[in-house]
């Protein structure tokens, strides 16, 4: 039997998921996944952006059927340990590369991102 998933916090987001006007917005090109949010502040519309660098794989899912796990991912990046998702995606050789990671964010009323990468770098 398998070890049960669990995350790793790697970075509270300054910028809340929770209030989001028109994010997520998510661009993937060869090798990078963008997903950029924003939030309404004084100064007007503000953005975050997170690039997900070396990404392999990206997985959106709505709201209602995102995992109580993923939910735990809000306003944060977080590794999920022990993933599921990952096993799935063995290459031809039988692996993934050591250095990728399942990352996830949670956004609330719009669901989790969660992406197969080897990093990742935040602009706020």
């Amino acid at each position: 039997m398998s070890q049960p998933e669990y995350l790793q916090d790697c970075f509270r987001l300054r910028r809340s998921t929770a209030v989001c006007d028109e994010g997520p917005e998510i661009l993937m090109r060869p090798g990078v996944l963008t997903v950029r949010y924003d939030m309404e502040s004084n100064n007007g519309r503000e953005w975050t952006t997170i690039e997900f660098i070396g990404a392999v794989a990206l997985l959106v899912t709505p709201e209602f059927a995102t995992k109580a796990i993923a939910t735990e991912a809000y306003s944060k990046i977080a590794i999920v340990l022990n993933s599921m998702w990952m096993a799935m995606m063995v290459g031809a050789e039988g692996r993934l590369a050591s250095d990728l990671k399942h990352f996830v964010v949670f956004f609330d009323h719009y669901g989790s991102v969660e992406v197969i990468a080897r990093a990742y770098e935040v602009q706020e």
